[in-house]
């Protein structure tokens, strides 16, 4: 098999910042000096999830104020948490550049380059471990991401387009102030295919840095594990001179994989950060937005219906309707459990007492 190339660990985050429209860090083959350029693929990105972002801010402001739209006000809340985001790692790694070039360099050095050191170093089992859970990631992202953005215009193209079974109405996938009617009018087309990029690109933004920093661990823990066999392995011969040199070689690499952790966490401290706070934002806002239950809403629909005019036999079934909604509907996780705000406070806590004893267990 031919040699692995370090290269081959970022190519799925490599591709998503070529969406992006960013390079992340520069080789040494090609410049010893990190640029700072902005593209004008990135900044028109930029400007677009801004652009995005305020017209989402201006509809939840908009709602609050009158009254109106209140749960999708909140669920508005949980896109611009995710532009938000979007927007902050990419800026991040943009303004981060020569950092992470420089970690980039500097595990080029430490890179095991012929097929002895790869095998020594087991480069195959965590080079293919990371590209396994990059890939499967990347397209569980995608495909989500891509699903919410086409299911309104699906809809409207199978049900009204091509069924003619009913109507459905021109809907955008992420609300927005906009100050003219749209509904009707060409320009729903536009400012679908606007926030289906924009949402493409705070995605990507996403998935590239989570995926950089999945890929830059894996080699720092690779070097770690390798260092540790090494220190297990290593057999001493009681003459300190030579001892002492394996020692001090021991030493030199392991402050070398330090200082390149202190150096990932700078790069990376905002983006982990913002990964920790605002999913939690998200967590709770489409909590909120899905554990309130649409049934009583179809009672209330029902009793507001002219049905005084109706059949008799239409009431009897009206009474039906109204009866069974009184019953809280709630999404499911299979059938194990049900979505609810007390459920999702208590997979949180599950969540830290999980990791505290994983911490306890690995510490003792």
């Amino acid at each position: 098999m031919p040699l692995a190339k370090m290269d081959s660990i970022f190519k799925y985050a490599n591709f998503f910042y070529s969406v992006v429209g960013i390079e992340p860090y520069t080789k040494t083959s090609r410049s010893s000096v990190a640029s700072h350029s902005i593209s004008p693929v990135f900044l028109g990105n930029i400007i677009t999830l801004s652009v995005n972002m305020f017209g989402e801010m201006g509809f939840v402001l908009v709602a609050f104020a009158t009254g109106e739209h209140i749960l999708e006000a909140i669920m508005d809340l949980s896109y611009i948490g995710f532009v938000f985001v979007g927007i902050i790692k990419i800026m991040s790694i943009w303004q981060k550049k020569p950092a992470l070039s420089h970690i980039i360099w500097e595990l080029e050095k430490l890179f095991p380059c012929d097929k002895a050191a790869q095998s020594a170093y087991n480069l195959d089992k965590y080079l293919n471990s990371c590209l396994r859970i990059s890939f499967i990631f990347s397209i569980l992202y995608t495909v989500l991401t891509w699903t919410y953005n086409l299911f309104d215009i699906t809809e409207y193209c199978v049900y009204d387009l091509w069924l003619g079974i009913r109507e459905v109405p021109h809907r955008l996938p992420y609300p927005v102030y906009i100050p003219w009617h749209w509904q009707e009018h060409w320009s729903y087309y536009v400012m679908l295919i606007y926030q289906d990029f924009a949402a493409c690109v705070a995605a990507a933004g996403q998935v590239a840095t989570d995926l950089l920093i999945c890929a830059l661990t894996t080699l720092i823990v690779m070097h770690f594990d390798y260092l540790a066999r090494t220190i297990e392995k290593q057999v001493l011969s009681g003459d300190w001179s030579k001892d002492s040199r394996v020692l001090l070689d021991v030493v030199q690499y392991h402050e070398r994989l330090l200082l390149l952790s202190n150096q990932l966490n700078e790069v990376f401290g905002v983006p982990l950060l913002m990964n920790l706070l605002i999913s939690s934002f998200v967590i709770c806002f489409v909590g909120f937005q899905m554990t309130p239950t649409r049934a009583f809403s179809i009672s209330v629909a029902a009793y507001n219906q002219n049905w005084n005019y109706a059949d008799v036999r239409y009431r009897r079934s009206l009474i039906l309707i109204i009866a069974r909604s009184q019953n809280p509907v709630y999404l499911k996780a299979t059938v194990l459990m049900t979505i609810t705000r007390a459920t999702m406070t208590e997979l949180l806590q599950l969540s830290y007492k999980f990791f505290a004893l994983l911490r306890t267990m690995y510490a003792g």
